[in-house]
């Protein structure tokens, strides 16, 4: 990816707390990136990754009933940056998604910035 700053690059927002996704999402907006979603289930997410060219993504690791891994996956196989945020501990990731960055909630908006231009530039 040859972009120098997040200027134009999308990122999927996956939480199923919409006031916590509408949060991320006016972070990450200010600071210049577009946003995919909030998605608030595994199926919305996968169809928004279907569906529109995505940069890098942020995927909170519960969804109400159900788990983010399935996205992570589908991530994983189109090559595509991610980290993991969840309230809980690192030891709920699968060891096939171990080398993923984990943040913890609450997040910093400077920290939230920082791990997705790291993310963009790996």
């Amino acid at each position: 990816m040859s972009m120098d700053t997040g200027a134009a690059a999308c990122i999927l927002v996956v939480e199923d707390e919409w006031l916590i996704g509408d949060l991320i999402e006016d972070i990450l907006s200010e600071a210049g990136f577009r946003v995919c979603g909030p998605a608030g289930s595994v199926e919305q997410a996968l169809l928004l990754l279907k569906n529109k060219t995505i940069d890098a993504a942020i995927l909170d690791i519960n969804l109400g009933t159900e788990r983010s891994f399935p996205i992570a996956e589908r991530l994983k196989e189109q090559g595509t940056p991610f980290m993991f945020m969840t309230g809980y501990t690192a030891s709920e990731v699968p060891e096939e998604f171990s080398g993923s960055p984990i943040m913890s909630k609450p997040l910093a908006p400077v920290h939230l910035i920082t791990a997705v231009q790291q993310l963009l530039h790996r």
